[in-house]
């Protein structure tokens, strides 16, 4: 009986992820001995990630709900899926190989200004992404809108330090060398999918095309161990935990 009743369990948990997936939402079973993350909310054995600009509070979600019902509230209202993509995912322009001036209002809008597929490694070309366009693109587009209150706290985020007080063009110069080069270093190791396809469908696609450890850059620094490998699920935003930096010395590629 109890036996049936954690299969039941289960088996609900996996069709309810499922459900957010194929919509290009991101959940994850939770298992016996699985844990919670920090960016994470749970629904009965159902992991769902919660992007850092949502309060967790502010959600409420329940288990009557119906997996079509759950899957449109998670991908649409909690986890915005397309604003996700298209604020934390870097265009088609800015991993052009022929690079162009990325500017404010160059960004282009769903699908079709993200309609190419990069692959692990530099797919065909084995070429690592522009740094320079990402860095433009980091400096003009993502952070073009951001206040300094928020530039501060993105800045404490980033580094893992406490909010700073100040703010200068040192620290802004710091901060866009550094987002640069996590973007550029999670495009080579899992892609970015086009905007065709889901989350889940570019993980199953891409995961046995992913490079190994250290083939970035001398840089690399992992506190808790390589994450991009062919166990990691592929996510176009957020995972928090991979926003790892070395922690002295000048970023170079």
């Amino acid at each position: 009986m109890l036996f049936g009743s954690i299969r039941r369990r289960i088996v609900s948990a996996i069709n309810k992820v499922y459900s957010i997936t194929s919509k290009g939402g991101s959940a994850r079973v939770l298992h016996e001995d699985d844990k919670l993350k920090d960016d994470e909310i749970q629904l009965g054995r159902v992991a769902i990630p919660v992007p850092d600009d949502v309060l967790k509070d502010s959600i409420s979600l329940n288990e009557n709900m119906s997996n079509e019902e759950l899957s449109l509230v998670v991908t649409n209202v909690i986890q915005n899926v397309d604003k996700q993509y298209t604020e934390k995912e870097p265009y088609d322009k800015v991993l052009d190989p022929t690079p162009s001036p990325i500017t404010a209002d160059s960004k282009p809008t769903l699908p079709d200004g993200w309609s190419a597929a990069y692959y692990p490694a530099g797919g065909e070309t084995g070429g690592k992404p522009h740094i320079p366009s990402i860095k433009e693109w980091v400096n003009n587009v993502k952070l073009n809108h951001m206040t300094t209150q928020d530039l501060q706290q993105e800045y404490g985020k980033t580094f893992n330090k406490k909010t700073p007080n100040l703010w200068n063009d040192d620290m802004r110069e710091k901060l866009v060398d550094s987002i640069a080069f996590m973007v550029a270093r999670k495009i080579w190791y899992v892609g970015r999918r086009p905007s065709s396809m889901t989350d889940s469908e570019w993980d199953e696609h891409t995961k046995h095309m992913r490079p190994h450890q250290g083939s970035f850059s001398k840089n690399e620094h992992w506190s808790n161990g390589f994450p991009y490998g062919q166990e990691y699920t592929y996510r176009s935003w957020g995972h928090e935990e991979v926003m790892e930096l070395k922690t002295k010395g000048k970023l170079s590629w």
